[in-house]
């Protein structure tokens, strides 16, 4: 994120958004992968004001289930919490 955040502050000064993000728990931890997210939105990147997640759980034919919605106590609080350190520092 970090090459086109610096290019799109380059020309202009109007507030920035991701579009539509998110994570599996496949491979990872999750709900680390949130609150590092999270921080790095927060803190990394000040121009940033809005974020909007894509929180569904998908089964696609022949595939395993992609597990993008929260779907455990951890990744729930990773998520809260992380919110709220994003939201305190706009």
């Amino acid at each position: 994120f970090e090459n086109p955040y610096r290019q799109i502050i380059s020309f202009t000064d109007l507030p920035i958004g991701i579009a539509e993000t998110s994570s599996s728990s496949y491979g990872g931890d999750k709900a680390k992968w949130l609150t590092d997210a999270w921080n790095s939105m927060a803190f990394d990147y000040p121009r940033l004001q809005r974020v909007d997640w894509f929180l569904e759980n998908k089964l696609f034919p022949g595939e395993n289930l992609r597990d993008w919605d929260l779907n455990a106590a951890d990744q729930i609080k990773a998520f809260a919490d992380g919110y709220e350190v994003f939201k305190a520092s706009r």
